[in-house]
């Protein structure tokens, strides 16, 4: 790899984990917003409890990007070295891509076990939503 690129790929992956952090950060911040709003008595405990869980729910996707995107970088940069071959490469992200597609329908379906403890949604609605859920994963997973 030329310095050219090496310095090229610290400036994305620096950007990328900049853009993030700030991510995470403004998580956070909705979530004191919250927990002042319900300290304060501007919102009731029901609605707190759901809109905590929702960010928390984001929070934990978002973790879950990260730990996604940080091996996507390191895997790049084993390709740049000539560690990996194109194959290996593609293989590997390939897998990677597919673990964080299964996670994603652990959120949706953590998030719909949220509302119906909080009683958003009724058992008969919850069921439905979870089978949609799992039918669009089983369905992308043909595709794919």
């Amino acid at each position: 790899m030329t310095n050219k690129n090496y310095h090229g790929n610290n400036r994305d992956q620096s950007s990328v984990e900049l853009a993030l952090m700030e991510s995470q950060s403004s998580l956070e911040v909705k979530l004191k917003h919250l927990r002042d709003a319900y300290e304060q008595g501007f919102i009731d405990e029901i609605a707190y409890s759901a809109k905590r869980l929702e960010i928390e729910e984001l929070m934990q996707a978002f973790n879950q990007c990260v730990d996604t995107e940080e091996k996507l970088i390191k895997l790049q940069h084993l390709l740049d070295e000539g560690i990996l071959t194109q194959g290996e490469f593609e293989m590997k992200r390939s897998e990677l891509i597919h673990e964080s597609s299964h996670s994603e329908v652990e959120v949706q379906i953590a998030k719909l076990n949220a509302a119906l403890a909080c009683g958003i949604l009724s058992q008969e609605e919850y069921e439905i939503q979870k089978l949609a859920i799992k039918q669009k994963s089983e369905l992308s997973n043909q595709i794919k």
